[in-house]
């Protein structure tokens, strides 16, 4: 009923919508993240921390984000990977098809 051709499209856009509800995610959780720390620190025992309890949540959610993005560069590098592959079999499923109606 489907060709390859066409699940591998759906398959690709099915990983970039998963990729984007993901980075989506993930800031809205850095935010958050924000928000909590700067709560919690200025609720401390050390003076210094509940004096500059924003200055160490931006600090330590820009530490958060720095490894956010190691992580999903890895993985994008991967899912790029992936989509290559599919795209190449996908290109040698067409050069295929396109060599038995020539032989017809």
């Amino acid at each position: 009923v489907f060709s390859s051709g066409s699940v591998n499209v759906v398959l690709s856009l099915c990983v970039f919508f998963y990729q984007l509800v993901l980075i989506i995610g993930l800031t809205q959780a850095l935010v958050v993240f924000r928000v909590v720390a700067a709560v919690l620190l200025s609720e401390g025992t050390w003076e210094f921390v509940r004096d500059h309890a924003n200055t160490l949540a931006v600090m330590l959610g820009a530490v958060l984000h720095y490894f956010t993005m190691q992580v999903m560069t890895r993985v994008n590098k991967a899912v790029a990977f992936k989509l290559c592959e599919i795209g190449e079999s996908e290109e040698e499923h067409l050069n295929l098809d396109e060599q038995n109606i020539c032989l017809h």
